[in-house]
This record gives C-alpha cells, structure tokens and sequence, in this order.
C-alpha cells in the first residue's frame, strides 16, 4: 500500500457526490490570502517611506542626543533594515498570489475522475481516471501550520497509487462526524474504507463498516482470543474482579501539561497567601464582598490545577461496555463508557500538533481516548489486550 501523503490546498473542501455530476475546487483560501496581502502591502509601503523619508542620524548625533562618552556601534544600517522589510512583504505578496493561482478542480460523474492541476507556474495539467482503479477511501489527520495558525487538518480523500491521482473528498479543520463521513463517502462509492494509525495500514471492506469489532472476529472465524503473549508493561496494572477489570496507569508521567498546572499552582497559591497577608491593607480599598470573590476566586483556580496534576484515568471493562473514568483526590468520576457491541475500531492514534499517542476506541458515534502518556510500546500491548477483552 502506498502510504505517501499528498499535498491539499483547502482547510474547507467538499465533494459532494450525493449529486452527480458534481464538481470541487481544491485551493488555498482566498479570503486569507487576502489578509495576508493587504499586510504584505503594508510593509512594503512602511519600507518604502522609510527608504525615501526615514531619519538617518549619524553615529556622533546618536552619541550627543544620549550622552554617550564613546561613539556608538549601529549593529544594523537603518537603509538594510528598511530593504528587508520591503523583501519580506513581496515575499508574502507573491507567496499569497501564488496559493490563489494554483489549484486542483475535481469532476465526478459516477464513472469517472476528471482532475485539472493548475500550479502556480506553468501550464495546466489534465487528468482522466475510471473510479475502479482508486484503491479506496482513506482518513487521515494532517497538521496544518500557516504563520501563528497551528490546528488539525481532517482529510478524506479517494487515494489512488499515483499520488497525483489522489483528489480530496472533503476537508475540514473540525472532527465533527468524521469519521462518519468518511465511512460514508466509502459507502457510497463502493470502496474500501482505508486508514493509517501507528503505521498500519487498515483496510476495512464497505459493507463490513458498521461491524462491530466483535462481528468482525465472528465473521472472520477469529479463533486467537487470548490477550498479548508479551507480559505486561510495568506502566500498566490490571484488577480482576467479578465482573469487570479494571485498567490503571501505575506510574506517573510528567509532561509539559503538568508542568504548566504545577507553576499555575504556585502563582494562584501565592497570590491567597499575598491576599491573606495584605487581607487589611486592601480593605481600606476594595469591600468586603470583593475582596470574598477574590479569595473564592483564586481558591477554586487553584483546586482545579490541584485536580489536573492529580488526575489519573481508568478503564472499567464490564461484560457489555467499556467506561472511561477520571479519578482525582480521593474520588472517581465517570467520564464516558461505549457498549462493546458499538466499538468498530481500537486504534493507536497519534495527535500531529501535541506529538501524543493515544489509545482511541471508537464508535459511530464518538470515541473514548486512554494512555495519553503510556510510551508507544505499551500502548501496543493494552491495544492488544483491549481488543481480546472484546472479542470473547
């Protein structure tokens, strides 16, 4: 299976192929790049003033305007300055007209894959493909940076072994109903669901989509049950009891998430305490009432970083769901649970923006996520286990 990704222009795109024929133009946004024209001209335009009007005060004016004994080193000259930001903005400017002009526009009719491939230099590229040689219809999760804007970028996508082939079905920046659409989309055309988690490739038929894991394994003739051979990560610690078992994260993990609860912490901390103290002096400025908000305030932002740092989660496997609860100091609350004949898919899913693996069990209709900070190895074994428990 070719697994190398191609390039999508939009961070909103649809084909929408309930109406045939049908047509999508897959191109960077033009109302961003708008913005992000008008800025560049603005630099330019600063640069340009400056160039032609801007004071050039010489070493000795700079020394008697602020007193220095020596004359002082100008570490940049104020004329390069001044052509870089000029440079800067005509790059954005053309790198702007450039996402504008070039585009991929996708036909459908039922049959046929019509593709026009318009770069940003250079002619026009057609391309005519029959549906039947697309290998399916995959899901996968890009990060998408531009600037300061970090987000996830939701692609499904009808992947051919040609990646110039592969055309966008729908792009979004929001997982709502994803993997819904996904699944309908691959319904739809008749082809295989396609997805990557961890680097494998899973390859599911149309027809078997709304399975569950356990219909899978029975119409499969899946004989091998038994939970992984490999014994079990010192991270993780399993209780049996009667009816259910219980999954628990023994160790603690300290990530930056942590870090960040801790030094919040500390400054709401020390702020109750700075209250108390000055607890007089601010009552010649502030009320009473006020002064109860600030410490109530305060009170409850530091319970919470205290509840984030000590949260740790389990997963209950009872006999018909799974639950997903959030213990915290001194007590648990569910968070989530799924009924095992619901669950199509227990994936090692892994975030591109935070970098984080994770166990995600899925259903139809939602996910429950789990061992956001196991190490990948371990996250294979309980992925393992997870899916014996199961498909008993």
């Amino acid at each position: 299976m070719n697994t190398n990704f191609v390039n999508h222009f939009s961070s909103k795109y649809r084909l929408n192929i309930s109406k045939l024929p049908c047509k999508a133009v897959d191109r960077f946004s033009v109302f961003s790049a708008a913005i992000f024209f008008l800025l560049a001209m603005v630099l330019i335009a600063v640069g340009i003033y400056e160039y032609f009007n801007g004071v050039r005060p010489s070493a000795s004016e700079i020394q008697n305007y602020l007193g220095y004994k020596e004359t002082p080193v100008l570490m940049v000259s104020p004329t390069l300055f001044d052509i870089v930001i000029i440079l800067i903005g005509g790059g954005i400017a053309m790198a702007m007209i450039g996402a504008v002009i070039r585009y991929k526009k996708v036909n459908f009719d039922g049959d046929f894959i019509r593709i026009v491939i318009r770069p940003a230099l250079g002619q026009k590229i057609h391309i005519t493909e029959p549906l039947y040689l697309y290998k399916g219809v995959q899901l996968r999760v890009e990060f998408f940076q531009f600037g300061i804007v970090n987000r996830n970028k939701y692609i499904v996508e009808l992947l051919h072994k040609d990646p110039e082939k592969t055309v966008p079905l729908y792009i979004s920046t929001s997982k709502k109903d994803i993997r819904k659409i996904w699944q309908n989309y691959a319904k739809a055309l008749k082809l295989p669901a396609i997805i990557v988690n961890d680097g494998i490739v899973t390859i599911k038929d149309y027809q078997d989509l709304d399975l569950s894991i356990k219909e899978l394994a029975k119409n499969m003739n899946l004989t091998d049950k038994s939970a992984p051979k490999a014994d079990m990560p010192e991270s993780i610690d399993i209780e049996n009891a009667r009816d259910k078992k219980v999954i628990k994260i023994r160790q603690m993990f300290v990530d930056a998430y942590n870090i960040i609860a801790l030094i919040l912490l500390a400054v709401f901390a020390t702020i109750l305490v700075l209250l108390a103290i000055n607890h007089e002096t601010l009552l010649q400025y502030i009320s009473i009432s006020s002064m109860i908000m600030l410490y109530a305030l305060f009170a409850f932002l530091s319970v919470y970083c205290l509840f984030e740092i000590s949260k740790r989660d389990k997963l209950v496997i009872k006999h018909d769901k799974i639950v997903l609860l959030h213990k915290y100091v001194g007590f648990s609350l569910r968070h989530d649970d799924m009924y095992k004949n619901k669950i199509e898919e227990v994936a090692i899913t892994c975030n591109p923006a935070s970098g984080r693996s994770y166990i995600s069990i899925v259903s139809d209709e939602k996910s429950i996520v789990f061992g956001k900070k196991l190490p990948l190895s371990d996250l294979r074994w309980l992925r393992q286990y997870i899916i014996s428990e199961l498909i008993k």
